[in-house]
């Protein structure tokens, strides 16, 4: 397949015009692009566009889909530090994405261990790591049963899929193999 540049993408739609105007204006730009879409909007034909059109364009595309729930997630994050801060993160996060593909619970688990929320506790700042009853219930059958996930989703009584799930939503899955 050829590179998708913008002159291959044709639209009568006025919106349209103006988000491939923008997308033009950032493939000028040196910083990641993030580029929410759902599924049928080409968004991925403009991302990829805009990598085309961009200074970069000699080097590979690389495109990560982060979930529906993942973008939530990030969107529900106080981002203290404004666009530097989220900048920072989502290169950090593409970096060390183990798949092309990012979940809900890896977000979280990334965002906890780089601005980790400080509180505090008996009069004296803390380090405070908040998880679910749920999250830590299933962290302890995973550890108790050395990462079966039959065994510990036995014992809560709900399928292995159903533990899988739970465990991606909390961002359990790279402490017990499942990368």
């Amino acid at each position: 397949m050829d590179d998708i540049h913008f002159s291959n993408i044709h639209t009568e739609n006025k919106t349209m015009r103006r988000v491939l105007e923008t997308a033009r204006e950032y493939s000028l730009s040196d910083s990641p692009v993030l580029i929410f879409g759902e599924t049928g909007t080409e968004y991925y034909q403009i991302s990829e566009a805009i990598h085309n059109n961009s200074i970069r364009k000699g080097g590979p595309f690389v495109s990560v889909n982060i979930t529906e729930g993942g973008y939530a997630q990030l969107a529900q994050f106080s981002w203290q530090g404004n666009k530097l801060q989220l900048k920072a993160f989502l290169e950090r996060l593409v970096l060390t994405a183990d798949k092309r593909s990012i979940a809900e619970g890896t977000i979280r688990t990334l965002f906890g261990e780089l601005y980790p929320y400080v509180g505090e506790v008996g009069g004296e700042e803390k380090l405070v790591v908040y998880k679910t009853e749920e999250a830590v219930k299933i962290s302890e059958l995973l550890k108790k049963h050395r990462g079966n996930r039959k065994l510990a989703a036995e014992e809560l009584g709900i399928s292995t899929t159903t533990l899988w799930r739970k465990m991606n939503k909390y961002g359990i899955e790279s402490k017990f193999g499942m990368d």
